[in-house]
């Protein structure tokens, strides 16, 4: 199916690709070959999928001195993070900054909902998320309590790439992807019934309407 991708991503992938020799050394082709169609207005679900996590695990790399010194106009040199945010689409501006994220995640979550991401996780994953939907909604069916299957799998998603990209945050008895991400969507899970996190708050973005801590616009 054809995706309408927002202008303002395809002139964020223009910009990085722009800024291509300010890239980092890790950067990948196929993360540049993506772009160059990003910006043509072309961009496949599985694109979507990835760009949404993306995004979400890679906020950090806009926080820096360096970074912030690009921003106010007292560097012409953009760091590698943001460049890599720009051919990933995202924007780079303080007050913009959610704006790419939030258009993926919702696109993700509609491709989702609609069948085109159906394999965006594993089968068996798929199914256990969905009976913990079924689970949670059989309990809880008042406003602000119920839960999608799209909301677990971007839970489910984001818990993996966190696993992956920032190891040292895992618990030493977590002995992979899946099972740190199965940790974090039970604890968004006690949040929805509970209205609050045992630690810090995460994907409240995520959270459902109506929900006391929901971020959703």
């Amino acid at each position: 199916m054809a995706i309408s991708v927002p202008s303002y991503v395809r002139a964020n992938a223009r910009r990085g690709l722009d800024l291509l020799e300010y890239a980092g050394d890790g950067l990948r082709p196929k993360t540049v070959r993506e772009a160059r169609a990003m910006a043509r207005g072309q961009m496949t679900a599985d694109k979507v999928r990835r760009m949404a996590a993306w995004l979400a695990r890679h906020d950090s790399d806009l926080a820096s001195p360096r970074a912030d010194a690009y921003l106010d106009g007292d560097s012409e040199r953009p760091t590698a993070g943001q460049v890599a945010w720009l051919l990933w689409g995202g924007d780079i501006g303080r007050q913009s900054r959610d704006r790419a994220r939030e258009w993926a995640e919702r696109t993700r979550d509609r491709l989702i909902e609609e069948g085109e991401l159906s394999k965006a996780v594993s089968a068996s994953v798929r199914q256990g998320l969905q009976n913990k939907v079924d689970d949670h909604n059989e309990k809880h069916s008042g406003r602000g309590k119920r839960v999608t299957l799209a909301m677990l799998i971007a839970v489910f998603e984001r818990g993996v790439g966190a696993y992956n990209t920032n190891p040292s945050s895992v618990r030493p008895n977590v002995t992979s992807s899946d099972q740190w991400a199965y940790a974090r969507v039970n604890t968004f899970l006690q949040a929805v019934r509970t209205g609050r996190f045992p630690g810090k708050a995460f994907d409240t973005d995520l959270l459902p309407e109506g929900h006391p801590l929901s971020t959703r616009d």
